[in-house]
């Protein structure tokens, strides 16, 4: 129990008449003509423990302050904030206070805070990768942040 953070990626492909698809329950099925030919595929990118810090600056800054559980969509204008955000609470102790919650960890910044910063800017980093990466034609993809208590 407690504070759970989660990075995804999910994208969207093309798919073509005939391919295999797999179902929830782990069937795998044909596309026919009628059926939408796109597939969504989600992966977990990054995930933090306890790192109150940055939920707490995500909520605020990302998400208007709404704290629900939410899919809070990331954008580079997004991480390249939280990241100069990042580095300022490094080399001076100043901003990304602790954020209470329930179970959401220390509210001290301790080395615990210290190291969860450093996590979330090298997660942040590479989603920007990410984001700049060339996509073949015709994948959309989109990158979010969603916490667990």
């Amino acid at each position: 129990m407690g504070l759970d953070m989660y990075y995804y990626r999910r994208y969207h492909t093309p798919a073509t008449f005939g391919e295999q698809v797999e179902t929830i329950d782990g069937k795998k099925i044909p596309l026919s003509n009628n059926e939408l030919r796109s597939r969504t595929v989600e992966e977990l990118v990054g995930y933090q423990r306890k790192a109150n810090a940055i939920h707490g600056w995500i909520v605020d800054n990302i998400a208007e302050g709404v704290d629900e559980c939410q899919e809070i969509p990331l954008d580079k204008h997004g991480l390249l904030a939280l990241i100069a955000e990042i580095h300022v609470a490094l080399d001076s102790g100043e901003g990304l206070d602790p954020t209470p919650g329930f179970f959401f960890g220390s509210k001290e910044k301790d080395e615990y805070w210290r190291d969860c910063l450093i996590q979330a800017r090298d997660i942040a980093v590479w989603l920007l990768d990410d984001m700049e990466d060339e996509k073949p034609e015709g994948v959309y993809i989109q990158w979010y942040y969603q916490a667990s208590w």
